[in-house]
């Protein structure tokens, strides 16, 4: 079993190899495979993942429950309206004590559900710049291709200037 649906805000499962999951959970699992395969060798260090267009966190989700790899802190960058809608669902999924910076919600808008130590950070795009250390990882999945030129090339030199010496 490799990845399992949340069952969250009446989203709709269907059967896929004997697992209840969403169609967002089948997008993301081929990310997810991506990752795993990529960064096996990082498996023990301790990794800072930035995101950049993640949506509502669903590959955020995956990533830190089943891929086996040691994530300290994921740095979720989005517009408004996709940001509220990944604070609800990963403030949901892992409780208020993995919630280091939010836009919308208080932390303790959450309950404590899990044991994770991984620390979550929401940010718009405008508050990137105030992002100031480097990143081991930094995905973007799929925004980039619906972004302007221009914002794709800010993208670019941030990710030059904050990815660390030996990230991906």
């Amino acid at each position: 079993k490799l990845i399992s649906s949340e069952k969250l805000f009446g989203e709709t499962t269907f059967d896929f190899e004997g697992q209840q999951l969403t169609r967002s959970n089948l997008v993301n699992m081929e990310s997810l495979h991506q990752l795993r395969k990529s960064l096996g060798v990082y498996k023990h260090e301790k990794l800072k993942v930035l995101e950049i267009g993640s949506g509502y966190g669903e590959l955020a989700r995956q990533v830190i429950k089943f891929s086996g790899l040691n994530i300290s802190s994921w740095h979720l960058v989005d517009l408004p309206d996709n940001l509220l809608l990944a604070e609800l669902y990963l403030g949901t999924v892992f409780g208020k004590n993995c919630i280091e910076k939010s836009y919308f919600f208080s932390k303790n808008s959450f309950e404590t559900l899990h044991d994770h130590s991984v620390k979550i950070f929401f940010s718009v795009p405008s508050e990137i710049d105030d992002i100031k250390h480097p990143f081991d990882l930094i995905i973007n999945t799929y925004s980039m291709q619906e972004m302007e030129l221009d914002t794709v090339k800010a993208y670019m030199q941030f990710i030059k200037s904050h990815l660390s010496p030996d990230g991906k």
